[in-house]
């Protein structure tokens, strides 16, 4: 069965399940990112299977709560690494002297 869903500002496709007006009237998804707007009117897409599309948002979703739970872990909470270093004092680059006859 074909859905109709909007079409967000970066770009995704959501379910309108998941899209509710804010405290300004703005239709934003649950993530926080606006719908895109054509004027006045959401911008809309149609989807061929809703339940492809639904399980396909909910691996992404997984995947990028565990991606950011990794990227807590390596920074400690505090959104920079832990490994990196500052450079250590490089004379920069030199050239190679020639000999003229």
């Amino acid at each position: 069965m074909r859905e109709t869903w909007y079409l967000l500002e970066d770009g995704r496709t959501v379910d309108p399940v998941d899209v509710a007006r804010d405290e300004h009237g703005v239709l934003r998804h649950s993530s926080g990112v606006a719908v895109a707007m054509r004027g006045q009117v959401p911008h809309s897409r149609g989807v061929d299977d809703g339940d492809a599309e639904r399980a396909k948002a909910a691996a992404q979703a997984e995947a990028d709560a565990k991606a950011k739970a990794d990227a807590d872990a390596k920074t400690g909470g505090k959104g920079k690494s832990k490994d990196i270093k500052p450079h250590e004092n490089h004379p920069g680059y030199k050239t190679r002297e020639t000999k003229v006859d």
